[in-house]
């Protein structure tokens, strides 16, 4: 587990911009990279107890993501992987997530 601390998180986030992930390819990629930092920004911010899930609990001023978390099957909590983007989903998760949630 992390610690929870606004200095580990952001240099998590500056760390995370250095190192090229896998959905910056084609002229869509600097949209992705930014949903998805903000993404891991927003979700290291919930993980109150730093064990890099977020559970029902840790979401409850967050519509958006507690819907996201009653999609799940067979998980009672959300992992980063699940808020980050890929082209195939970007679109509609941004709406999604904009009008719900001011980030």
């Amino acid at each position: 587990a992390m610690p929870n601390s606004p200095f580990i998180g952001g240099l998590i986030l500056a760390l995370s911009l250095l190192i090229p992930g896998p959905v910056q390819a084609g002229p869509k990629g600097q949209t992705m990279r930014v949903y998805n930092d903000r993404m891991e920004a927003l979700f290291v911010s919930l993980d109150a107890n730093s064990d890099g899930k977020l559970d029902a609990g840790e979401l409850k001023d967050q519509r958006a993501l507690r819907r996201r978390l009653k999609r799940q099957q067979g998980r009672s909590y959300l992992l980063l992987d699940d808020l980050r983007s890929t082209e195939e989903n970007l679109a509609g998760s941004v709406s999604s997530v904009a009008s719900d949630e001011r980030i």
